[in-house]
């Protein structure tokens, strides 16, 4: 066992992938590179369509041409694959042939000149503030999973953390006296971000009158908890905003980041300086911020071609 890359696993891709030198370049990845399972995997899957498509024109991996590499990422383009998707087969691509190439399975590289599709700046989806208030007030706080729920949303919705971020919250990182919360983002940077009043009054009312009776007889520093008591998860969360968006009439396309994607916009259609903003998102590069004006200006066009008499 090596990141959760077992021999079992290993074994089954070679069957499954009869091509010369693609078991061996999953193995160095797995083994040699270390890179995780799931990424391994993705790896797997990558190459497994490649295989296919060149099964189906009677050619394998080892001699795969330029033009056809290319004519199989024109294909999925063509089918309507999402640009990122197919950026991500193509690094698979890139990866598999610069080995077979290195380790002598092939003399010359055919995705050296392989070039990569623009990705486009994709706009996230937001909700109007009219439509985040329906989904946070839809939870019934009399309740102890409704004052736990209205915690989480009103959390999501004031700091703009991602979902990873809120779960991963212990009590002692919520401030209440100093209105803020204290976040740990990737690469365990620490960041201080405020809470506003009603996120500050639910989370108040959650620790006081509801925590406990999740607990029970656990023990976890989690701050958000599940109806077992065991610390809450992503998909327990994705069921709880389905739901409470089916009983608003929201959009059922609403996750935890969108109302990270709603805290960001909001604040920059109010006047928010973008490194603000950068800091409270945890965004290593402002470029990631700046995306969001993108999605204010597409706002600004549709309300100046809707009422501007000469637009």
């Amino acid at each position: 066992m090596a990141n959760g890359y077992d021999a079992v696993w290993r074994r089954k891709s070679r069957t499954e992938l009869p091509d010369p030198g693609v078991a061996e370049f999953l193995d160095y990845m797995g083994l040699e590179v270390g890179v995780a399972k799931n990424t391994l995997m993705g790896y797997e899957s990558d190459i497994f369509l490649l295989s296919e498509f060149l099964h189906a024109r009677e050619k394998e991996v080892l001699s795969a041409s330029y033009e056809e590499l290319n004519t199989y990422l024109l294909d999925l383009l063509k089918e309507g694959i999402a640009t990122t998707t197919v950026l991500r087969k193509l690094s698979s691509i890139r990866m598999l042939y610069r080995y077979l190439t290195n380790e002598g399975f092939i003399k010359a590289d055919p995705s050296s000149k392989l070039e990569s599709p623009k990705a486009g700046i994709k706009l996230p989806g937001v909700l109007s503030t009219q439509e985040v208030e329906k989904l946070l007030n839809a939870p019934v706080p009399g309740s102890v999973l409704g004052m736990r729920d209205k915690a989480l949303l009103e959390v999501l919705y004031s700091t703009g953390a991602r979902i990873s971020e809120v779960l991963g919250l212990k009590v002692k990182d919520v401030k209440l006296d100093f209105g803020y919360v204290r976040v740990l983002g990737k690469g365990n940077h620490e960041r201080i971000v405020p809470l506003g009043e009603d996120a500050l009054e639910c989370l108040n009312r959650y620790l006081n009158n509801g925590r406990h009776l999740l607990l029970r007889w656990r023990k976890t520093d989690s701050l958000f908890l599940s109806r077992s008591g065991k610390p809450l998860g992503r998909k327990a969360v994705w069921v709880r905003i389905k739901y409470y968006c089916l009983k608003q009439g929201l959009p059922d396309n609403i996750s935890a980041h969108t109302l990270r994607h709603s805290f960001a916009t909001h604040l920059l259609e109010g006047g928010a300086d973008v490194r603000t903003v950068q800091e409270m998102l945890g965004h290593a590069q402002i470029t990631t911020t700046q995306r969001y004006t993108h999605v204010d200006k597409e706002r600004l066009k549709k309300i100046y071609d809707q009422f501007h008499p000469r637009a």
